[in-house]
């Protein structure tokens, strides 16, 4: 009996520590009908940053910026999830791997010719899933003539 409940109080344990190290975010369009899924991102904790893997669809292909922005929220066709996250203050965009610049910066979102996305991503500035939790994904139009901050956002997902 007391080896069962020792089976039973390490499986707890290490499902709890998956769950501390994992997410599945739900992503939504911005577009008018905020209601319509484009997929899910997996988010990973590991010793070289998260590893963020979308599996998405529906996407316009090509390149797309993607961040990390500081509110849990997707409102206002995404709007409302505010700016990058930029806990340092540092009011820069330098990239997911200059430590000089905003933490939520992220590499860029590859989306295939058939509108899907499914490369993974890793964000090296970021090691803990608890940077995070309480923010939003947001993926932008990937119109190259536009400055990062005007591209409009196409999708959002609430980090919870």
């Amino acid at each position: 009996m007391s080896k069962l409940l020792s089976c039973l109080a390490v499986l707890c344990l290490s499902t709890s520590a998956l769950a501390a190290t994992d997410l599945f975010i739900p992503i939504y369009s911005t577009a008018n009908n905020q209601d319509k899924t484009v997929g899910t991102i997996h988010v990973k904790q590991t010793d070289y940053g998260l590893l963020i893997e979308p599996s998405l669809y529906d996407l316009a292909p090509g390149e797309h910026a993607f961040a990390i922005h500081e509110n849990p929220s997707c409102e206002h066709h995404g709007l409302a999830a505010g700016g990058d996250l930029d806990p340092h203050h540092t009011n820069k965009h330098l990239g997911p791997y200059n430590p000089n610049g905003h933490l939520g910066d992220l590499p860029t979102l590859y989306v295939a010719a058939d509108g899907t996305a499914a490369f993974p991503i890793l964000a090296p500035k970021i090691l803990s899933i608890d940077e995070i939790k309480n923010r939003s994904f947001v993926i932008q139009a990937n119109n190259k003539e536009d400055e990062i901050s005007q591209r409009k956002r196409i999708a959002c997902g609430v980090i919870s």
